[in-house]
């Protein structure tokens, strides 16, 4: 905004100041923001904390490997590394007024290291980055072999823009602007957007396959629709993964056979999208499950499956829960590494169940699941929502699990599940929740419908 428009006094950008200043400043932003700011000389170098590139030569005897951490926090933390071991780039024109208005030499800036027991750890890393040049160069290879390996046939990498922009970055900031992968990896983040006759506006991912598993499941079964459906479900199978592997086989010994979140995302295949796709194909084709690509995504999710019961979305994790509470990502819960979640596993056993008559080895899955699915509930008797908002979200998904599982059950957890529909039903006959749930008790299951 303030590079477009000339005057700091306008209303527009008073209004986003005084919000930035009552959130905390720039000192509590997230890390990347603090990066692009440092980037542009705005925020001074040595106030940010970088992540050390170095964690690219992380020995495999440590308990913890960067393979182990969630797929979101790979594909942001990697590049981000290989940018703050480039350098701030040239400050922009205006980065000196920018600093001042923001209050940055005030601020008080915070990183993820700041909690006491992980300063020797930052205290080291910073030691080793100086002392030894020539591991930051081996370190910077070796992040860039991994985007290599991680990145899809059509240039994306991460399936999502911030994951993308910070490749793109690192690109450039390289001189490398004029390479095959930069241009690949920039036609592949302008798919991301799309412009009107008055603004151009840019999606943070694309839903492909989980809004058409939506979609082919909504739509009723019959002649009329008998068309649309077969070519929903050939559109599926063009895109399911069956010869791409990625880290979540660290811990799942078994052949890929998943669909991802977005389009032709194939490193990172998501196990309710999965579920969802499976399903879907299903209720409009009875043999779907029995063909090769139904057995190929049945045995998927049953081999990621966690011993507790649950599925989380991307991998299925062996060790290192501990540092979801020692490191907080992005300001979200358990997110270092991807745990089994509710409303995740959720989807995974509705769709099993939906299948179990043809395959009867899925049961004790279904027994496993459901017990965590109970056990995930909250004080209030609900579910919470991870990938959408929240309790609604949540308590919807685990309800019609458990429903497919136990056929019409009138145990506690439905009459609960009954009661919170009917008293957050607004009076326009429709539902609606807001993220301050996450924060207040007092908001859970209210909003516009």
């Amino acid at each position: 905004m303030r590079r477009t428009e000339r005057s700091p006094h306008r209303a527009p950008l008073k209004n986003a100041r005084a919000r930035i200043e009552a959130l905390g400043g720039p000192g509590k932003a997230n890390p990347w923001t603090q990066l692009y700011l440092a980037m542009l000389g705005i925020i001074p170098w040595h106030l940010i904390y970088r992540t050390p590139v170095e964690i690219m030569l992380a020995p495999r005897w440590l308990p913890i490997q960067l393979a182990d951490l969630s797929y979101w926090v790979k594909a942001i933390t990697v590049p981000m590394a290989l940018l703050g071991s480039l350098g701030p780039a040239p400050a922009i024109e205006m980065a000196e007024s920018l600093s001042s208005e923001l209050r940055v030499p005030h601020a008080d800036f915070s990183h993820p290291f700041s909690n006491p027991l992980l300063a020797p750890l930052r205290a080291l890393s910073e030691s080793v980055r100086n002392s030894i040049p020539a591991l930051k160069n081996l370190a910077i290879r070796r992040a860039w072999e991994m985007i290599a390996s991680f990145t899809e046939a059509h240039g994306d990498f991460g399936g999502n823009t911030c994951t993308a922009m910070n490749v793109l970055m690192a690109l450039y900031r390289e001189g490398r602007e004029n390479s095959p992968e930069f241009k690949a990896g920039y036609d592949s983040l302008m798919s991301y957007g799309w412009e009107t006759e008055n603004e151009w506006r840019v999606q943070c991912c694309q839903s492909h396959v989980w809004d058409t598993g939506f979609a082919l499941s909504a739509l009723p079964r019959g002649h009329a629709n008998a068309s649309a459906a077969s070519e929903a479900i050939a559109w599926f199978k063009e895109r399911q993964i069956t010869n791409v592997g990625g880290d979540w086989q660290r811990n799942a010994k078994v052949a890929p056979g998943g669909w991802c979140f977005g389009d032709h995302h194939d490193h990172f295949p998501v196990t309710d999208c999965t579920a969802l796709a499976l399903m879907a194909s299903a209720k409009h084709d009875p043999a779907f499950a029995k063909s090769e690509s139904g057995r190929l995504a049945i045995n998927w999710l049953l081999g990621m499956q966690h011993e507790a019961g649950g599925w989380s979305a991307y991998e299925k994790y062996a060790r290192g829960k501990w540092l979801n509470k020692l490191i907080k990502f992005k300001d979200i819960e358990n997110a270092l590494v991807d745990i089994p979640k509710a409303d995740v596993s959720a989807k995974v056993l509705e769709s099993l169940a939906t299948v179990r008559a043809a395959f009867p080895h899925v049961e004790p899955a279904l027994r496993s699941g459901r017990g965590f699915l109970l056990a995930s509930r909250e004080a209030n008797g609900l579910w919470k929502g991870n990938y959408g908002v929240n309790y609604l979200y949540g308590t919807a998904f685990a309800a019609k699990a458990l429903r497919e599982i136990d056929g019409c059950p009138r145990e506690d957890w439905a009459v609960a599940t009954r009661d919170f529909f009917l008293r957050s039903q607004n009076s326009d006959g429709g539902w609606g929740e807001a993220e301050e749930s996450y924060r207040d008790p007092a908001r859970i299951g209210v909003g516009p419908s």
